[in-house]
């Protein structure tokens, strides 16, 4: 079901709100669709010491690309900058184990 959902692509969703006890049906755009998979570096064939240097080596990737992240710009700033719109998108998450249907639009 999840692989029905396309980055950017508008979608209906059938969600199931357990807090609130209701089922609405919504329309989203997604901006982060999950994978079933977890994606690893597999380095159960290095050495010890190989593993501790590709940790260290990901680490400093990863505060790298998290500084990158930070400083770039964000969806509105995005729009505005390009457009010269102001907008202000409602951000919202969905448990997936809570939606019980998708339609991708046309």
């Amino acid at each position: 079901m999840i692989a029905d959902f396309k980055r950017g692509k508008l979608a209906q969703i059938l969600y199931n709100n357990v807090s609130k006890k209701e089922t609405t049906t919504r329309t989203v755009i997604p901006t982060f669709v999950p994978r079933q998979n977890v994606k690893t570096i597999d380095v159960t064939e290095l050495s010890e010491g190989d593993r501790i240097k590709m940790q260290a080596l990901f680490e400093e990737y990863a505060r790298y690309y998290d500084d990158f992240v930070a400083n770039a710009f964000n969806f509105e700033t995005w729009v505005e900058h390009t457009t010269g719109e102001n907008i202000t998108p409602k951000w919202r998450a969905f448990k997936v184990a809570n939606v019980l249907d998708i339609r991708a639009e046309e």
